[in-house]
């Protein structure tokens, strides 16, 4: 008979909200280090970020809201990540501008047109 494993995180399938994941301590694989290539000087003014679908987008904006969303304190849900490492970087930019979240994820219309009616 097979052991269960009672250390292991659970997953969380179609998982998109960081907040949620990391407050009820789902598995979580850690791409915050992507908050800190995006803030590099070098970087341009503008981003575009694009991947397939299902490729986790919703997840990285929801993290970069609460990472820079003034409204909050999420310096929790942030320990222990990549991220947190720097300390500079947070002290800086974690919790200290106004932002906004747009998605337009469960828009199932092929118009503006058809949207409206």
């Amino acid at each position: 008979m097979q052991q269960k494993n009672t250390n292991a995180l659970p997953i969380y399938i179609g998982g998109e909200i960081f907040s949620k994941i990391r407050a009820e301590h789902r598995y979580y694989i850690d791409k915050t280090q992507f908050i800190e290539e995006l803030l590099r000087p070098d970087q341009s003014f503008v981003s575009l970020i694009t991947r397939p679908r299902r490729f986790g987008k919703t997840l990285m904006m929801t993290t970069l809201h609460d990472f820079f969303d003034i409204r909050s304190d999420n310096k929790k849900l942030f320990e222990g990540l990549s991220i947190y490492k720097n300390k500079d970087l947070c002290q800086k930019w974690m919790n200290k501008y106004p932002t906004i979240f747009v998605t337009f994820k469960d828009v199932k219309r092929r118009s503006f047109e058809l949207s409206c009616g």
